[in-house]
């Protein structure tokens, strides 16, 4: 059997699958991409076992069929292709199938199929959201950045997503920092699974963030049971990513109630400072003073093998002076996911945790505590 494709659409289809696919994988079948023709549809998946993506794409096919591809090997071919029709021509008798494009040939081994796992990618409808991808988009980058590297506590390596005063509450900490967003979204359907909260993991973060990030203005549709997120998009992208079966810390414990001093400031003007001053901050403590002062916050550090570095920056403060010592690269993530405007920081004393709100994005909290050097 024979179909044709645009080389460009197949390998933006099967790049978008690609990276589910694990790097080191004790299943040999998992380092391979499902393709399934059915009804003139190919459907392309792969998955780890934790997460699934799958794409589809209109062909004309005389039959249906389905073949496993090595990933790296269709990947890397599809991305050296010129921009071209594809021929296909399956060749069951032999195990093969066959590419052309322009001047170019291959001919792949195929591999068998009956050993790759059956990936479910249907929505619970009962329990469902709508969301825009540019608002996905923005959840993602103005949480993502706080979540744990730490695979000792793997409950913290994901964000946690909860149903709050009928909006959708984006949380990560990493238990020296903290990022939340509360966002109203098109459409939410009461989902006890929500309501109580989940927590999707780095990886399946990535792959949300990759679906948001097509580059054209789209709804996602995304359901929850208690161990799956399914989304899907208007592309024909879908995914099926397994959620971290733990419970959540208390991260409103972290924020105070209530803070008596406040510094307002232009977030381009202290962004910049930090960058200057980091450069001589302790290496394994990024370590900054922060001293709030009359209209003024005062930046030190101080490194014994190279040399201290200072500079001050305009801000509105006319609360006690305190100096806080601060991880440098944490405020960085954090200013990096505002938007250009003013600032503010809000703070009770020296060893309180530090809050960062932005005027431009009144519905983000972020919490950094404070270095004890």
């Amino acid at each position: 059997m024979k179909f044709t494709l645009n080389s460009k659409q197949f390998f933006d289809s099967v790049n978008s699958v690609a990276s589910v696919v694990a790097k080191k994988t004790s299943r040999p079948i998992l380092s391979n991409i499902l393709f399934e023709i059915k009804d003139n549809k190919l459907a392309i998946v792969a998955t780890d076992l934790d997460i699934s993506a799958k794409a589809i794409l209109n062909v004309q096919s005389e039959s249906d069929t389905k073949f496993c591809l090595n990933t790296k090997n269709i990947h890397d071919i599809l991305r050296e292709l010129p921009n071209d029709e594809i021929e296909i021509e399956i060749n069951e008798s032999e195990n093969l199938i066959n590419l052309k494009c322009k001047n170019v040939e291959y001919s792949l081994l195929v591999v068998p199929t009956q050993d790759f796992p059956i990936s479910s990618f249907n929505h619970n409808e009962d329990q469902k959201i709508c969301i825009s991808s540019e608002l996905l988009k923005e959840i993602i980058s103005k949480t993502s950045f706080a979540m744990s590297n730490d695979e000792t506590r793997m409950f913290l390596n994901g964000i946690y997503f909860q149903e709050f005063n009928n909006k959708i509450r984006a949380v990560a900490i990493d238990g020296h920092r903290l990022a939340l967003i509360d966002k109203s979204i098109v459409t939410m359907k009461g989902s006890d699974s929500l309501s109580k909260g989940i927590i999707i993991p780095r990886k399946g973060i990535s792959e949300l963030k990759k679906m948001s990030d097509s580059g054209e203005l789209q709804n996602i549709n995304i359901s929850f049971n208690e161990s799956f997120l399914i989304a899907t998009n208007d592309e024909g992208k879908y995914l099926s990513i397994r959620l971290i079966s733990r419970e959540y810390p208390k991260y409103e414990s972290v924020i105070p109630a209530k803070t008596n001093f406040s510094a307002n400031f232009k977030r381009v003007d202290l962004y910049d400072a930090i960058k200057r001053i980091k450069i001589l901050s302790n290496e394994n403590t990024k370590g900054i003073k922060f001293s709030f002062r009359n209209n003024k916050i005062e930046l030190r550090a101080n490194n014994e093998a190279f040399g201290e570095a200072y500079e001050t920056v305009d801000a509105d403060y006319t609360g006690d002076e305190l100096d806080m010592n601060l991880n440098a690269g944490y405020v960085l993530d954090t200013l990096s996911a505002l938007e250009v405007g003013d600032i503010s920081f809000e703070i009770n004393n020296s060893l309180s945790p530090l809050v960062i709100k932005s005027q431009a994005s009144p519905d983000f909290l972020g919490i950094i505590m404070p270095l004890r050097i």
